[in-house]
């Protein structure tokens, strides 16, 4: 019970999770498991069958997709009352990314066989979590073309304030907001170096946007800092 009551008072700051029939909440929590995870240790592979729809609860966890033997792209790093595992628990496709602990951290897991149970007993069940994954889908369709057309600079911005609204829809909390990365991971995520990196930076510190902190960033105005750009997705 009180593993439940934890569980339930991380995620119910999330607007996803706040959103959701209390039904359907319960049914979550009653057909999940929390499990610790220790720093680096895998969550579930990307070449691997899928774990269940899962959330963070304490800690963090790295979201990787690999590219090449040596070469991986990180998606996002991921704090209390994110939900990562959608698209391959309503699916049954292999996970879109690999998730790894960051430290230690825990972990709730709802099996993909309960997962269907549920969905069987209440089928707008599915409709709830497909609207997740398809928010998802959405905002992972513009980065992409973002990543493709924008100076690093400004895509350094848009991802910045991505994740402050990622923050945001996890958390309850108003600017400024305290985004917990390093500047080597900003640098994984926008795909140049760490040095590139820390110049941009430097030049929003600079512009009044942001404040550098030990990896952390503190996003004055994430309005301002997207620089007009439309964030549909989120």
């Amino acid at each position: 019970m009180e593993v439940h009551k934890k569980m339930r008072s991380v995620l119910e700051k999330g607007q996803w999770f706040a959103g959701l029939e209390t039904a359907h909440q319960d049914a979550i929590l009653a057909g999940s498991t929390l499990r610790t995870y220790r720093d680096r240790q895998t969550i579930n592979r990307e070449d691997t069958q899928a774990l269940g729809l899962c959330a963070v609860i304490e800690g963090q966890v790295s979201l990787i997709r690999h590219v090449l033997e040596d070469r991986q792209l990180l998606v996002h790093v991921a704090g209390p009352g994110f939900w990562f595992g959608e698209l391959s628990t309503l699916s049954d496709y292999l996970p879109a990314v690999t998730s790894v602990s960051r430290g230690d951290s825990q972990v709730l897991i709802l099996p993909v066989a309960e997962f269907n149970r549920i969905c069987d007993a209440d089928p707008s069940f599915f409709r709830a979590c497909a609207q997740l994954a398809l928010q998802r889908y959405a905002l992972v369709t513009r980065l992409l073309a973002q990543s493709q057309w924008l100076p690093k600079e400004a895509y350094l911005r848009i991802r910045l304030a991505d994740l402050v609204d990622l923050w945001r829809m996890d958390n309850d909390g108003d600017s400024p907001i305290d985004v917990s990365i390093s500047q080597s991971d900003l640098a994984a995520m926008i795909g140049t170096s760490r040095q590139t990196v820390n110049a941009l930076l430097q030049r929003l510190e600079n512009a009044g946007l942001i404040k550098v902190r030990f990896r952390k960033i503190r996003v004055l105005d994430p309005d301002r800092l997207r620089g007009g750009h439309p964030k549909t997705g989120l």
